[in-house]
């Protein structure tokens, strides 16, 4: 397995069990993403011509992402709103992100999270991907990808 590819599961094992207090395990989800979710970008761009750039996509299914926000926040489920929600799950993006840079040392610079509003085709191809990253958190699946920028396969 790629070392890149190994360092981004790190990342999120870490970040999802020390913020969210979470156990992702790696394997097939019970269900297939879709474009409801919610859907979160961040890109890692090359800090020199020689260094190529990645973006990470996340995909939440809604529960997950409430779950997240209310382990994170402490908050109760009825003052959650859809902004917190997004919040919440834009941190988890970031934080992963750093995690993963500080830990590879790659000559590498983040943006911030977008929010994603990706067609079902889009989701299909992500899901097939095969730098894909099929997580099981909880009883709710995550779907992690860790695309290069020149569309190659990590």
């Amino acid at each position: 397995m790629d070392p890149l590819l190994q360092a981004l599961k790190k990342a999120i094992f870490s970040v999802f069990e020390k913020m969210f207090f979470l156990f992702p395990e790696e394997g097939a989800s019970p269900c297939a993403p879709t474009p409801d979710w919610q859907w979160v970008t961040i890109e890692l761009r090359g800090t020199t011509a020689a260094v190529g750039g990645f973006r990470l996509e996340f995909g939440f299914p809604p529960p997950l992402g409430r779950e997240m926000a209310v382990n994170f926040l402490g908050l109760d489920e009825g003052d959650l709103t859809d902004e917190i929600v997004t919040a919440t799950l834009h941190e988890a993006v970031n934080v992963v992100a750093g995690n993963l840079l500080s830990t590879t040392g790659c000559a590498l610079s983040m943006g911030l999270p977008e929010k994603l509003v990706p067609d079902s085709a889009t989701v299909q191809r992500w899901a097939a991907h095969p730098a894909a990253t099929h997580l099981l958190v909880d009883e709710y699946s995550c779907l992690v990808l860790l695309r290069p920028q020149d569309g190659s396969v990590v």
